[in-house]
């Protein structure tokens, strides 16, 4: 068993600023994909996507969905709404 010397918990989003970190691997992304060319709004994706991520995650915490949907519907969703409907590109 190993031991570990500290444990961190960043309960409140202090150590780990997720959103952010997110926003950075989104755009990083786009870039390789080379999605700006179809989604011109990268806010607005960015919007649309965090209001189904958290419905979803919403739902799985109520074991409604399985991790492996909310995992791959936030995106086929989001791309949906702004026109984009390709859910094996949003997979």
């Amino acid at each position: 068993m190993k031991n570990y010397k500290h444990l961190f918990f960043d309960l409140d989003n202090t150590l780990w600023d997720f959103k952010a970190n997110s926003r950075d691997a989104f755009y990083e992304v786009f870039g390789q994909l080379n999605l700006h060319e179809r989604i011109h709004d990268f806010e607005r994706f960015l919007e649309i996507y965090e209001m189904y991520n958290e419905h979803l995650w919403t739902e799985y915490r109520r074991e409604k969905v399985n991790k492996d949907h909310m995992r791959s519907e936030r995106l086929v969703l989001t791309f949906r709404e702004i026109g984009i409907d390709d859910p094996e590109m949003a997979r």
